[in-house]
């Protein structure tokens, strides 16, 4: 999509930026998926995420937002909002504190080579 938008001269507005909850970390292997989530509620969108590769990749990222001293949605909000042909990115948080994570994800600045690093995490051809 994003050639498409770059070669149209066009924004791009991100819905679910968190894959539906899967960037925020209360999704790990082996571990039942909490009462209420979507994966609970309405696990269809999201089946095709459930693999050893994608809890692989959510493991990394998880280490790489601690190492940084960030929520995992903070850091990967800040990977996506770091994209130049990201407009905006559509979140509903449920709770305050997912707000305060979302907004600190603003601020965060990512360098080219920390926007790659994340990119193979979690980008398409990443580990999750």
């Amino acid at each position: 999509m994003f050639p498409l938008c770059a070669d149209q001269g066009l924004g791009f507005t991100a819905f679910s930026p968190l894959a539906g909850g899967w960037l925020t970390g209360k999704y790990r292997s082996g571990d039942p998926y909490p009462q209420g989530s979507r994966m609970t509620l309405r696990p269809e969108p999201y089946q095709h995420l459930v693999s050893e590769r994608t809890f692989g990749g959510l493991a990394t990222l998880s280490d790489e937002a601690r190492s940084r001293g960030v929520e995992m949605s903070t850091l990967a909000l800040a990977w996506v909002l770091h994209h130049p042909l990201m407009t905006a990115a559509i979140i509903g948080p449920r709770r305050p504190a997912h707000l305060d994570s979302a907004l600190a994800a603003v601020d965060m600045t990512l360098s080219a080579e920390d926007a790659a690093r994340l990119e193979g995490l979690v980008g398409p051809g990443g580990q999750a």
